[in-house]
C-alpha cells in the first residue's frame, strides 16, 4: 500500500513539474533575427586601414617569335626536287635550299640566262661605241635598263626553282620534303636569327593607353619566370580583331623557343605606400562610392571616400579616410548610416599533421 501511494505522489509532483515548464516556455518572449541585431549590433567583419603597396595587373598570352626572322616561300605550284639544308643548320644569305622539280621552269630559267648574256654583251658593245662617240648617252642608259631588266628576269626565274636563304641564320623549321609538290605562297624553310627572341600579344584598345615602351613584363615560359621590356607597339588596331600588338623582348634561355606560348604579366598602375582598404570594403549606392567605418566598435559610419589606384585585392584611397579607421570588410553590404553592429573575429583554422 505504501508503495503505491509512492508512486502516485511521485507521478503526481511530476505533472506539476511538466506543467511548470509548459508555462515557462509560453511566457519566454521569442526574438527575431531583426529584433536580435537591434539590440546586439549587425554583425560585421572589419579591419584598420594601412599602407599597402597597391598593383594593378594585367594577363596576356603571347607568342615567341625571333626579332629576325625569314618564312621563305614557294613560288610555283612544283614538286620539291632537292632539300639542301637540316633543321639547325646555319645558313648564309644567298645559300641554296631548296630546289624544284620542273622542266618548264628549267627551260624558263635557261632563256633568261641566254637574255642576260646577251643584253651584257649588249650593253659592253654599247659601252664602246659611246667611248669613241658613235652613239649618244641616252642610247648607254637605254641599253643599260635593258640589262638590268634581264638581270631581274634572271633572278625571278632562278629563285623560282632554286629557293635561296634571304638572310643569314638558323634553319628553324622545313616545311617541305623531297618529293612534295608546293602550291604558290605555301611556307618551306624558316630561317632565324637566334641572337635575340621577342614575345608578341594583343591588347585592346582600353589596353593601348596603359602600356609604353620600356615598360617591364614578366613572362611564364614552360614553368620558368622570365623579364623582359616593351620594345614597340603597333600604332592601329588590326582590321579583322581590332586589337593592337604589343612586342617585348625576351632573353635568349633554355625554356625559349620559337612558336611556343607564354603568359604575359604586366602592371599597368601602381602606388607604392599608399592607403588602402580591400576592395571588398567598397561600396556604391546612387553614384556616390564610400565605406563604412566602425566608431567605438559598435556604430556604423557611412563614409564617402576618393579611390585612386584599384588593384584586384586592394583599392588605393586618396580622400576620405586616416590610418587606423576600422572598416566593414564583410557584412556591410545592407547597413545604415548609424546602424549598430557587432565586430566578429574572422575565424582561421590551421590544420596540423
Amino acid at each position: 500500500m505504501k508503495k503505491i501511494i509512492g508512486f502516485v505522489v511521485i507521478a503526481i509532483v511530476g505533472v506539476f513539474l511538466v506543467l511548470g515548464i509548459l508555462r515557462s516556455q509560453e511566457s519566454e518572449e521569442v526574438l527575431s533575427i531583426n529584433d536580435i541585431q537591434q539590440r546586439d549590433g549587425i554583425p560585421v567583419f572589419a579591419q584598420p586601414v594601412a599602407r599597402h603597396d597597391v598593383r594593378v595587373l594585367r594577363t596576356y598570352y603571347g607568342t615567341i617569335e625571333a626579332r629576325n626572322r625569314s618564312v621563305v616561300t614557294a613560288r610555283l605550284m612544283e614538286r620539291a626536287a632537292d632539300v639542301h639544308v637540316e633543321e639547325g643548320q646555319w645558313v648564309k644569305k644567298g645559300d641554296a635550299l631548296v630546289t624544284f622539280d620542273s622542266t618548264a621552269s628549267v627551260a624558263s630559267v635557261s632563256q633568261a640566262r641566254l637574255q642576260l648574256e646577251n643584253s651584257k654583251r649588249d650593253l659592253n658593245r654599247m659601252k664602246a661605241l659611246r667611248d669613241e662617240g658613235a652613239i649618244s648617252e641616252q642610247q648607254l642608259d637605254l641599253a643599260k635598263l635593258g640589262y638590268e631588266v634581264a638581270e631581274e628576269n634572271y633572278r625571278t626565274a632562278h629563285e623560282s626553282v632554286s629557293l635561296t636563304a634571304p638572310i643569314s641564320g638558323t634553319v628553324a623549321r622545313i616545311d617541305i620534303d623531297e618529293g612534295d609538290l608546293a602550291n604558290p605562297g605555301d611556307p618551306v624553310v624558316t630561317i632565324i636569327n637566334d641572337g635575340a627572341y621577342e614575345v608578341s600579344f594583343d591588347i585592346t584598345q582600353e589596353d593601348r593607353p596603359l602600356l609604353r615602351v620600356g615598360q617591364p613584363v614578366k613572362l611564364t615560359l614552360n614553368g620558368e619566370k622570365i623579364e623582359g621590356k616593351v620594345t614597340r607597339m603597333s600604332l592601329s588596331a588590326a582590321a579583322e580583331t581590332r586589337l593592337f600588338t604589343v612586342y617585348a623582348t625576351v632573353p635568349v634561355t633554355e625554356s625559349v623557343f620559337p612558336g611556343v606560348l607564354a603568359t604575359v604579366e604586366v602592371v599597368v598602375g601602381e602606388a607604392d605606400n599608399a592607403l588602402a582598404v580591400p576592395a571588398e570594403a567598397i561600396l556604391e549606392r546612387d553614384g556616390e562610392t564610400f565605406v563604412f567605418v566602425v566608431k567605438d566598435g559598435s556604430t556604423a559610419k557611412m563614409q564617402p571616400v576618393q579611390r585612386g589606384v584599384v588593384g584586384e585585392d586592394l583599392v588605393e584611397i586618396l580622400q576620405g579616410l586616416s590610418d587606423g579607421d576600422m572598416v566593414a570588410t564583410y557584412g556591410h553590404t545592407a547597413l545604415e548610416d548609424g546602424a549598430r553592429v557587432k565586430l566578429v573575429d574572422e575565424v582561421s583554422s590551421t590544420t596540423s599533421n
